[in-house]
């Protein structure tokens, strides 16, 4: 099914979240999400549009990539966006490719349940893919439980790495292992 031609609301495209307070879905996500931050709307696949009430700044939750970023410096350019007539930020952002191929079968049919976003059993820094097999219906709240965790993990271990790397040094990354003295090896023959 093209995606370009498709028909569809941005209800269609995300789901409600009202019936969880902000603070309990965005628990696993303070290393990222500043608490000031508020909700717009939930995609979905379980990204989230945000507001900074302070600047009115919008910004997007990827939770499938682990990244806040800036989207539009207020809601006036955030509107401009959501009503471009190429609908180019929409698909990208809302998901609109995997949902449009896969929802029939994910849902058989059915509307998307109340408080569930789909999402992918590997994320694809762990060499997911975007296919029917990858994806299935969370709750709202593992869902952000879930990502933030793992993304925050990832984020620490990155800079474990980078630590490591650093003590290490440069000339000791690049040198080639040393092999054991063969002569004063026992099991040699």
């Amino acid at each position: 099914m093209s995606t370009d031609k498709a028909m569809f609301t941005i209800s269609d495209v995300t789901v409600d979240h009202s019936a969880i307070s902000k603070t309990e879905l965005f628990k696993a996500w303070t290393w990222l999400v500043p608490e000031r931050l508020e909700p717009i709307f939930i995609t979905i696949f379980g990204d989230a549009f945000l507001i900074d009430p302070e600047s009115s700044a919008v910004l997007f939750l990827d939770t499938v990539d682990g990244d806040l970023e800036l989207i539009a410096d207020n809601l006036e350019e955030f509107s401009e966006l959501l009503a471009s007539e190429d609908n180019e930020f929409i698909r990208d952002y809302f998901s609109i490719a995997p949902w449009l191929l896969h929802k029939d079968e994910i849902l058989d049919g059915q509307e998307m349940p109340q408080g569930m976003v789909f999402n992918y059993l590997t994320p694809f820094a762990l060499g997911g893919e975007a296919e029917l097999e990858n994806i299935a219906l969370f709750p709202l709240q593992e869902h952000f439980d879930m990502s933030g965790e793992f993304w925050e993990r990832m984020q620490q271990l990155e800079e474990s790495v980078a630590k490591e790397l650093e003590a290490a040094g440069e000339d000791d990354l690049f040198e080639a292992p040393q092999t054991p003295d063969e002569s004063n090896n026992p099991t040699k023959h």
